[in-house]
């Protein structure tokens, strides 16, 4: 007896070790102020400003959340583009893309959780899409509307799915949406992380991620291929053919609904082998070229 009670309690230390684990590394998911270099992001953030005309602004969600950006306004604007970076990055990640919108304004941010902006905690998406909505509400206050439109928001990996989910809750303001790498459900991406981890028991991750959900509120929700249907304005998809973070599928499957819906036009471009969310930076003529017939197409 005292030898099965020995059993049931190493495999109940067992399990609860493993579920600590889990947790824990669930909560480093979403941890956020994971940004890279500070020098280096502040001598980016001074760059923009002196080459590009750049000024530090802040604004806020509707959450309260204070957000930190950087917005670059032309006199004889052909428009103007909002910029969502991915997980774990930061607004100076994407002023690389800066070089294609000479001609446009431009409003890079720091989603919560990271950089600059307010927040402890990114939920991959689900909430970031208060903060795609607060940058277009600001883009719209600040910028004349005679060089406002048309306003595009480009979003690559979370920003992508983050700005999906923005457009399918109020299309207002918006005029079209260019989508690098997003990811068609949040509990996919997840439960393909988790795999990588197969000796853990899959009820195990499954109660594991319920729990976090309830700490952490309803980011597994998170599903750009149902929020497709009400979308209602132009998107290019791009996506790396090679993309073993996100697999091209995800792309595939929000065009397809998006055609198969049909209330707006949709382009998709699978690229040649690239990293995850690095089409731009392994091909950038050609994807200016995309970018741009797009944005002409408006």
């Amino acid at each position: 007896m005292t030898k099965k009670i020995a059993a049931v309690l190493a495999a109940g230390v067992a399990g609860l070790l493993v579920f600590l684990v889990i947790i824990f590394m669930m909560l480093r998911l979403t941890l956020g102020h994971s940004s890279g270099n500070q020098e280096r992001r502040a001598k980016i953030r001074d760059y923009v400003c002196r080459v590009y005309g750049g000024k530090e602004v802040t604004f806020q969600a509707s959450d309260g959340v204070t957000l930190a950006g950087l917005l670059i306004k032309r006199p004889e604007a052909k428009g103007t583009l909002i910029l969502c970076h991915g997980y774990r990055h930061s607004k100076e990640l994407m002023a690389r893309y800066l070089g294609m919108f000479k001609e446009y304004n431009t409003l890079l941010f720091d989603f919560r959780g990271f950089g600059q902006s307010g927040g402890f905690f990114s939920s991959i998406g689900y909430y970031e899409s208060n903060d795609v909505r607060a940058a277009i509400a600001y883009a719209r206050k600040v910028i004349p509307l005679a060089s406002l439109r048309p306003l595009v928001v480009l979003g690559v990996s979370m920003g992508a799915a983050a700005a999906l989910k923005a457009a399918a809750e109020t299309s207002v303001g918006i005029d079209g949406l260019i989508l690098d790498s997003p990811y068609a459900t949040l509990s996919e991406i997840i439960n393909e992380a988790a795999g990588q981890f197969s000796l853990i028991p899959r009820p195990l991750i499954r109660f594991s991620s319920w729990f976090l959900q309830k700490i952490l509120g309803p980011i597994l929700d998170m599903n750009p291929e149902k929020y497709i249907a009400h979308i209602s304005v132009p998107i290019l998809f791009i996506h790396a053919a090679t993309d073993s973070t996100t697999s091209p599928s995800h792309s595939i499957r929000l065009f397809r609904k998006m055609k198969q819906h049909g209330r707006a036009e949709a382009w998709l471009w699978l690229t040649p082998p690239a990293k995850h969310a690095y089409c731009y930076i392994s091909y950038p003529q050609h994807y200016a070229m995309r970018v741009h017939g797009f944005l002409a197409s408006l």
